[in-house]
């Protein structure tokens, strides 16, 4: 990220999820990485640490076709559109790169082809990681040709003076809150007591995962929408599905 200070430049180098700058940003670029990223904090973040009308760039792989039934790690590309949205930015400019990409994965197999003996022999890689390297790349390569993996930059500004009824609201996942949290929240909306221990069951030990909103940043929590992996089959397939639970508003 970036800040224009008078007619100097100054760059800063940090993990933007715990960086606290003291000031507001000009600019941030996220580059590359964003794939391994969760969207929410990611453009919560963005939101909070650049000033009115400030801009965000971010360019990398995104799932364009979710049509299949398979998981992905890449971020939803049109979730991803209604999300920047919701959290009050204007998309400037969405440029496709996929093509340019694309051209560039054959070279970049030859040369993996080509070095790997070297990175072999002198123990930078193994033969078994050398092998899923290959096979990864090759994954990546079939889901740019399909349509499935697509390579985007996109430019966002934050809306100056936003409108609408939920402008000042804060969402984040289940990092960004204690479980008595929603206690109260709980209990209102099912008209059940709150039982600590089986939230625990379920969104630690069943790796459960959630949204929440905030009428603002800091305030009280108002509403939750929570889901639980459960192993399925799918037609014969072992797959890996998502049971909606504790909607409460």
């Amino acid at each position: 990220s970036a800040r224009a200070n008078n007619k100097n430049l100054e760059i800063h180098n940090a993990d933007l999820l715990t960086a606290d700058p003291g000031t507001a940003f000009d600019v941030i670029v996220i580059e590359g990485s964003y794939h391994y990223l969760d969207q929410l904090p990611i453009l919560n973040k963005c939101r909070e640490v650049i000033r009115s009308d400030g801009d965000v760039y971010l360019f990398g792989e995104y799932l364009d076709d979710d049509s299949a039934i398979q998981q992905s790690r890449l971020a939803n590309l049109s979730s991803f559109k209604q999300l920047s949205d919701r959290l009050g930015y204007e998309l400037i400019l969405e440029q496709d790169l996929t093509l340019e990409v694309q051209s560039a994965l054959p070279m970049l197999s030859a040369l993996l082809q080509q070095q790997g003996p070297l990175l072999i022999q002198r123990k930078l890689a193994t033969h078994q990681g050398f092998a899923e390297l290959k096979e990864n790349l090759q994954l990546v390569a079939d889901e740019f040709n399909s349509g499935r993996r697509a390579y985007r930059l996109f430019h966002l500004t934050k809306v100056a003076n936003p409108t609408g009824e939920y402008i000042n609201a804060e969402y984040g996942g289940i990092a960004t809150f204690q479980p008595d949290e929603v206690a109260e929240l709980f209990e209102k909306s099912f008209n059940k007591g709150w039982d600590a221990e089986l939230w625990h069951w379920k969104y630690t030990l069943g790796n459960g995962k959630c949204i929440v909103a905030r009428q603002h940043r800091g305030g009280e929590i108002v509403s939750h929408y929570g889901g639980v992996p459960r192993e399925i089959y799918y037609f014969g397939k072992a797959s890996v599905a998502i049971q909606p639970c504790d909607v409460m508003v």
